[in-house]
């Protein structure tokens, strides 16, 4: 929780050993942060990254950790010229050590790599996040923000804090769930306390009725149910759950995006799909070896997909762009985590079985690629009556 005390031996090993299940987690956040900052960095006036439990911002084999990788994410757009709007940067760190090391890595790569010097907070996330947002948006009105919230351990960040924190449009979170964690200690009654914060509420008591393999799962989905229950009475909002397995020890943890817009939401689906690919051969290696890999828990039928699709063109008697099908889906509990290749899959097998045909407005070239989708290209959805044809 958070402000609880992590015994000094156990951060000293985390910091130490750099483990590969973090890496593999930072891997998502690269891969995402410069394919979204690439994707708007013309339609806005800059972008704020914070990351709310910044640790170290190294480990001490030298590696870096979030903050500074985010940081090089940056440099290594404008290198290329894909980005030229400033990028404002701020890190939350409750120890004090932490925060030392933190400040003196923090402040020298931003120097190196010629960035705006960053806004560094010593103190706890639920103490500064506030202060921290009402700094960085008042000084930038078009400028998404993106929240890391990555607590080292069993933490708990209250829902009703995510949910605030979420609501406006321009907002981003990616949360680190420790849903391992909560099914080990779902049972002990000294947390009962931390879990109704955690959930808003008691609903997690549900839990303790599926078998204690599913325990990790029910907790995740019920989450991320809850919330996507919340923000249906107010805004459209997509939230993606996934996990950070081992094949051999099971789930480690699951990651959670929360967004207000499909086009970040396939971002995100996407990036967890190119992590695996990533060029580092040497990482790559050491997460086969140790059989670690995403997974999500997307178990819907195919038939079911289809027929959802259907009736969402039935419904609409016209024409429908492909991200409004698509976003339907996302914000039913049933298809939060249903991925962006599953969808494309689902379509071209419907355009195939004659039942919906894939249409792009006059003087778009037609397409090449009859597996893809290209929403982007104006590309819309229409159902073809079999009895009109």
């Amino acid at each position: 929780m958070e402000g609880k005390k992590i015994p000094k031996k156990q951060l000293a090993k985390f910091w130490k050993k750099g483990y590969i299940e973090t890496r593999l987690k930072h891997a998502v956040l690269e891969t995402y942060l410069s394919a979204y900052w690439k994707i708007l960095g013309k339609k806005v006036d800059g972008f704020l990254y914070i990351d709310g439990f910044a640790g170290r911002g190294r480990f001490d084999d030298g590696s870096e950790g979030s903050p500074l990788l985010a940081m090089r994410s940056v440099a290594d757009l404008r290198r290329k010229g894909s980005l030229s709007v400033p990028v404002r940067f701020a890190f939350i760190e409750a120890d004090e050590g932490n925060h030392r090391i933190l400040r003196s890595a923090a402040l020298k790569l931003a120097e190196e790599l010629k960035l705006k010097e960053p806004l560094i907070k010593k103190g706890t996330f639920q103490e500064h996040i506030f202060d921290v947002l009402d700094e960085l948006e008042g000084g930038c009105f078009r400028c998404p923000t993106f929240v890391f919230v990555d607590p080292f351990g069993y933490t708990d960040v209250p829902l009703d804090l995510i949910f605030e924190l979420a609501q406006p449009r321009n907002r981003e979170l990616f949360i680190t769930f420790m849903s391992h964690h909560m099914g080990r200690f779902l049972s002990d009654q000294t947390k009962s306390k931390t879990f109704d914060r955690v959930f808003g509420g008691k609903s997690w008591q549900q839990c303790f009725f599926k078998e204690r393999r599913s325990h990790q799962e029910c907790l995740v989905s019920l989450y991320a149910s809850t919330l996507n229950r919340r923000f249906s009475k107010s805004i459209q909002t997509f939230i993606f759950p996934f996990r950070v397995e081992s094949i051999e020890g099971g789930g480690l943890y699951h990651l959670i995006h929360i967004s207000h817009h499909p086009k970040a939401r396939q971002v995100m689906d996407n990036a967890v799909s190119a992590a695996g690919a990533t060029k580092r051969d040497a990482f790559k290696k050491e997460v086969k070896e140790k059989g670690l890999g995403f997974s999500v828990n997307d178990a819907v039928p195919s038939s079911r997909v289809e027929d959802a699709i259907i009736k969402i063109l039935v419904s609409a008697g016209a024409p429908v762009p492909i991200f409004d099908v698509v976003s339907h889906l996302w914000r039913q509990d049933q298809f939060l985590a249903f991925r962006w290749r599953d969808f494309e899959a689902a379509v071209i097998s419907l355009e195939q079985s004659g039942l919906i045909r894939v249409e792009r407005p006059p003087g778009q070239p037609k397409r090449t690629r009859a597996k893809r989708l290209y929403p982007e290209k104006g590309e819309t959805l229409r159902f073809v009556d079999p009895l009109a044809e």
